[in-house]
């Protein structure tokens, strides 16, 4: 399973957390989301990256506004899921090649800073 399997298992443990909770922080939530899309992303689940991405947006926006880095950062990656869905499959290769590995570990990063 490897770390990014470790890494969904808490990210799918906080967001059943946070929706558990009455006074849910939408914030919060959208953030662990739009984590849950990275990593869909990253396994190659294009849909569910989406539907995770443009949740976290549908949470962001009302509370924070369209211009907040937070929505730009979710809307972004769901703009990056939506592309890869109509990429043919030799060009999502080479998507995830452009992305690299720093990129997806500045992502984690930046979810786990944000949370503490």
């Amino acid at each position: 399973q490897g770390r990014l399997g470790e890494a969904q298992e808490a990210f799918e443990e906080a967001r059943e957390l946070y929706e558990s909770q009455s006074d849910v922080n939408p914030v919060k939530l959208a953030r662990t989301l739009d984590a849950l899309g990275t990593i869909a992303y990253w396994n190659g689940s294009y849909g569910q990256a989406a539907e995770y991405h443009r949740r976290s947006l549908d949470l962001l926006e009302p509370v924070v506004g369209p211009l907040h880095v937070d929505a730009a950062h979710a809307r972004a990656n769901l703009g990056n899921a939506l592309a890869a869905l109509e990429q043919p499959r030799a060009d999502r290769h080479v998507i995830r090649i452009a992305s690299g590995p720093r990129r997806r570990s500045t992502c984690l990063h930046a979810v786990f800073r944000r949370e503490r």
